[in-house]
């Protein structure tokens, strides 16, 4: 993809460019610092998404994060999260459709989330 000064190429792998993003907040923080070396232990990890299950426990577990850390009571009066924008008919640039409608339909979405998912089957694949 063409940069729109025309000054090269836009790098479209997302890795390289979350590599680019980290090395430079990285940099940013020493240099605020007057530190250097490693500001991060090791690199991001990803794990494939490779079943319907998993897909589903996925989205509740983004949701819950902040309720299962202890930020927030309970997870739907947490402001810092895409589940009220699910609720929404506002634009955004989420795949509220096809979020809703893996979960069937939106009341389905919220009956699920308030049924406390059981997170068991993707614990083993929980990066923390």
């Amino acid at each position: 993809m063409q940069r729109r000064d025309g000054k090269g190429e836009i790098e479209s792998n997302p890795s390289k460019q979350l590599s680019h993003f980290f090395n430079s907040y990285a940099q940013a923080i020493n240099k605020s610092h007057k530190r250097h070396g490693k500001l991060f232990e090791e690199p991001f990890r990803r794990i494939a998404v490779d079943n319907d299950s998993y897909f589903t426990s996925l989205i509740y577990y983004i949701h819950f994060n902040a309720q299962h850390h202890g930020f927030v009571k309970d997870f739907r009066n947490w402001e810092f999260t895409s589940w009220h924008s699910y609720l929404t008919e506002e634009k955004s640039f989420l795949e509220k459709p096809v979020v809703l409608n893996w979960f069937g339909n939106k009341q389905r979405f919220i009956e699920t989330h308030a049924g406390n998912a059981n997170l068991d089957n993707i614990s083993h694949l929980v990066l923390e």
